[in-house]
C-alpha cells in the first residue's frame, strides 16, 4: 500500500511550504517539512516542486517501509494507511515504532489506536492547539477517510 495523492495534498497543507532551511523541533527542515542535511541546503532555496519531491522521497524511502515493518500482519485500509503516513511523517519513525498507537494496532484495537493520535499534541512537553487540530484530522482520516477532511 502507498499513500494516496489526496493524503499528500493534505500533508502539504498541514506542513506548509518553506523554500529555505529552517529550524523546527527536531532539526533542520525545508520544503514541506523534509529533514535534510543542513550543509547541503544552507545557502539554497527550493521550489514547491522540489519540496514535493523531497517529501514524497522521504515517505517512499523512509516512512512507508518503517510502517510496513512495524505493522507487518496488521490489516489496514487506505484511509488508515494515509493517516499513519501523515502522523509518522510528523512525529518520526522512532516515535512511531515505540508508540502505544502501533502496539494497539498490533492487538487489533483500532478504535483505541485512533484515540492515541490525540496524545501526540505536545511540543517540547507543552500542549499545542495547532498540533491537536492536526491530530484530530489524522484521527478523523483514520476512522472515516479523507472525505470532508481536506
Amino acid at each position: 500500500m502507498h499513500v494516496s495523492k489526496e493524503a499528500l495534498k493534505i500533508l502539504e497543507r498541514l506542513e506548509g511550504f518553506t523554500p529555505a532551511l529552517k529550524y523546527d523541533v527536531s532539526g533542520r527542515a525545508i520544503g514541506f517539512g523534509a529533514h535534510v542535511d543542513p550543509e547541503k541546503y544552507k545557502d539554497k532555496t527550493i521550489t514547491m516542486e522540489e519540496g514535493r519531491e523531497l517529501m514524497e522521497k522521504h515517505i517512499s524511502e523512509v516512512v512507508e517501509p518503517a510502517l510496513r515493518k512495524a505493522l507487518e500482519g496488521v490489516k489496514l485500509n487506505q484511509n488508515q494507511w494515509d493517516a499513519l503516513v501523515l502522523w509518522t511523517y510528523n512525529v518520526g519513525v522512532k516515535a512511531m515504532e515505540d508508540s502505544t498507537l502501533v502496539k494497539l494496532l498490533k492487538q487489533g484495537k483500532y478504535e483505541e489506536a485512533a484515540d492515541e493520535f490525540l496524545r501526540w499534541s505536545n511540543v517540547r512537553g507543552r500542549f499545542s492547539s495547532g498540533l491537536y487540530a492536526r491530530r484530530k484530522q489524522e484521527r478523523a482520516i483514520f476512522l472515516r477517510g479523507l472525505n470532508g477532511v481536506a
